[in-house]
């Protein structure tokens, strides 16, 4: 009876969970606003085209948009008093690294909370084609080959904590030089987005202020002190967006160190939601401003 019990025992222990800071830390890479990236480049292109608008004579050009040229095709707008903006056509793209970012935080996650070795291995599959999927849609990453999880023994829930713990390390290892490189791709398109932003609402106030100074009537100036207002409102929202992801990089990093039996899940759990705050915040930003008619 007590090596029944005994043997019980075991079993149960290696159904336990991980340490719900490691499952955490990768539910809240799921947790990425895929839609981020979307509203500003929207914003963008809506404040480019009010530019375009209010001075004529401008003109588009295409740079580096050769067929099996290096590097991403870019748009410049130039306007014949020198104003220029090089736009940034890359939010459906980085949309989707975060889409595959996400879908491979909730395949990890589901790996580390999975209760069974079924379950477990199942989700160990999933997490390694999720793997494969995030390496997928990052330009220069390099192709993965064979499997992403491997030499785990999923023959029964003996160690299952262990074995769960392993696969989790594996597949971390693995993405880890994706989710760098899709931190510094992030950055870089943030980076642009939000320097064209910003041009474009200061040139909107610049305008609405030479225009109130020269307004011949009281109307006249209210309207243009209503845009003036309306343009700070977008230079600020547009100062406020963050174009550093090292969290995101970082934040994983120490997750994997933790895997190894290093590091604290704690400071990985909180880098991330450091990450998927800036996306948040990038978007609240942008939803908060209105580009008058």
């Amino acid at each position: 009876m007590k090596l029944w019990i005994v043997g019980l025992a075991l079993v149960l222990a290696g159904c336990g969970t991980l340490p719900a800071r490691e499952a955490g830390a990768f539910r809240t890479l799921a947790a990425a606003d895929r839609d981020a990236f979307v509203a500003l480049a929207a914003k963008e292109s809506e404040t480019v085209n009010a530019i375009a608008l209010a001075r004529p004579g401008g003109s588009l050009e295409r740079d580096n948009c050769d067929i099996g040229g290096s590097g991403a095709c870019e748009l410049l707008v130039a306007f014949p008093d020198g104003a220029s903006f090089r736009l940034a056509p890359t939010a459906s793209e980085t949309r989707a690294l975060i889409t595959a970012l996400a879908a491979y935080g909730d395949a990890m996650a589901e790996l580390a909370e999975a209760q069974d070795v079924a379950a477990a291995q199942a989700a160990a599959g999933r997490a390694g084609a999720a793997v494969k999927g995030l390496v997928a849609v990052i330009p220069g990453a390099p192709t993965l080959a064979g499997p992403i999880v491997d030499g785990v023994v999923w023959a029964s829930n003996q160690g299952l904590v262990e074995k769960r713990r392993a696969a989790l390390r594996q597949a971390a290892e693995r993405a880890d030089p994706a989710v760098r490189l899709a931190a510094e791709r992030m950055g870089r398109v943030s980076d642009r987005l939000k320097s064209n932003l910003e041009r474009a609402a200061v040139m909107k106030l610049d305008a609405a202020w030479e225009a109130w100074q020269r307004a011949p009537d009281d109307a006249t100036r209210q309207a243009q002190f209503a845009l003036a207002a309306t343009a700070a409102v977008d230079v600020n929202a547009a100062r406020q967006v963050r174009t550093d992801y090292r969290p995101l990089a970082d934040g994983h990093a120490t997750l994997v160190q933790a895997l190894r039996g290093g590091g604290d899940p704690a400071a990985a759990l909180g880098e991330l939601q450091t990450f998927v705050g800036i996306l948040t915040a990038a978007k609240s930003a942008m939803a908060e401003t209105e580009t008058p008619a």
